[in-house]
């Protein structure tokens, strides 16, 4: 039995046990991957992958029986990676495609063979929490604003779903698989919110996006087609429309307009309306004047040297890591500091700040 953990502070780990535990046993370490370059968002394994969505819109893949490391997938949308889930067809041990899904609220399709990207359908209100997809032959996706919705992975377009499911967030959902064991369309989707409420649905009465009730036929129909476990999604598949908002041209983001590295004796500004709540990266800066003046989603500063830094608001964490004689400025959530040695942290914070293997680190403001 493997058992995967991922931090904030960029790493995943992995562990080992018995899948006995009838009596206690010592779970062993058996690796570390520096998994990305800010924090670790989701975690999800299947077969022999395991992969990791991180805040720097990145997908990172492993091997976990091999122990190696497989590369990496760029994020081809806007913004970190909140949820990731493989779907393994009936009798296989093995994943054929990887959905992952956007901070910008688009779910993506990945074959496991190559890891090709393949176009994957889009819903507008998909946020972060524990995986807002789940994968049978119907993929569904949850909302901020309460939705839920199931999409047909063979054809991206909506199979259906139910408007203001919900008084709030729907956190999580699960397909419920008939008891006979077969791979037809699930009768029952269950759905937890942060309204405090627990919702069993029946599919087979499950309502269009204009109201109207999906025929028995159709979803006859639906239930009598099989997902070839490697065929279906391999075609090109078309974006649906999800009202005004799918039509919205989405900007292309340069990661380089979201750091600052080995910069020396500069003075560096990001003015207002530059990062736009993004993350941002300051590494290997050294005497320099570095000024963020914007709203970010969280900022990692690793190994500066004798640097002034002054950060916006920060949703997020704020990382100073192997960084010495440094001034820092910022307000956040969370502030983690990890072998630095004589700095001067301004700080408002939401929490009490975490400081790890440090000296000298003194600490003004609240």
């Amino acid at each position: 039995m493997y058992i995967f953990a991922g931090s904030y502070e960029r790493f995943v780990f992995g562990f080992s046990a018995s899948a006995d535990c009838s009596e206690p046993q010592e779970i062993v370490k058996r690796y570390t991957f520096a998994a990305h370059k800010s924090a670790v968002k989701c975690l999800e394994a299947a077969g022999p992958y395991v992969a990791s969505g991180g805040a720097d819109d990145l997908i990172h893949l492993y091997d976990m029986k091999a122990e190696r490391d497989l590369g990496l997938l760029m994020n081809p949308c806007d913004g970190a990676v909140p949820c990731l889930q493989f779907y393994t067809p009936q009798g296989r041990t093995a994943p054929s495609h990887l959905l992952s899904g956007s901070a910008d609220g688009a779910i993506n399709i990945w074959r496991c063979r190559g890891w090709d990207h393949l176009k994957g359908p889009d819903h507008p209100h998909v946020e972060s929490g524990q995986g807002p997809v789940h994968v049978h032959r119907p993929l569904g996706g949850r909302g901020g604003d309460g939705s839920v919705r199931l999409w047909d992975v063979r054809t991206s377009g909506v199979v259906g779903g139910w408007e203001r499911a919900h008084a709030s967030r729907v956190r999580g959902m699960a397909l419920l698989r008939r008891g006979d064991g077969s791979d037809k369309l699930p009768a029952s989707l269950a759905t937890a919110s942060s309204d405090g409420t627990i919702k069993l649905w029946d599919i087979r009465k499950l309502c269009r996006g204009t109201g109207h009730r999906a025929g028995e036929g159709q979803l006859e129909e639906a239930d009598k087609a099989q997902l070839p476990p490697a065929q279906a999604a391999d075609q090109a598949v078309k974006q649906p429309a999800c009202g005004n908002i799918g039509n919205i041209p989405r900007p292309k983001l340069d990661p380089k307009d979201f750091q600052f590295v080995q910069c020396k004796g500069e003075a560096k500004i990001k003015m207002p309306g530059s990062i736009n709540g993004q993350s941002f990266m300051i590494d290997k800066c050294e005497n320099c004047d570095i000024y963020i003046l914007d709203h970010c989603a969280q900022v990692t500063i690793d190994e500066c040297t004798d640097c002034r830094i002054y950060i916006g608001p920060t949703d997020g964490s704020v990382f100073l890591r192997d960084s010495s004689n440094c001034n820092v400025a910022t307000v956040c959530r969370q502030l983690r500091t990890r072998d630095c040695m004589s700095c001067n942290i301004a700080l408002y914070c939401r929490t009490k700040p975490i400081v790890e293997s440090s000296s000298d680190v003194r600490r003004d403001g609240r």
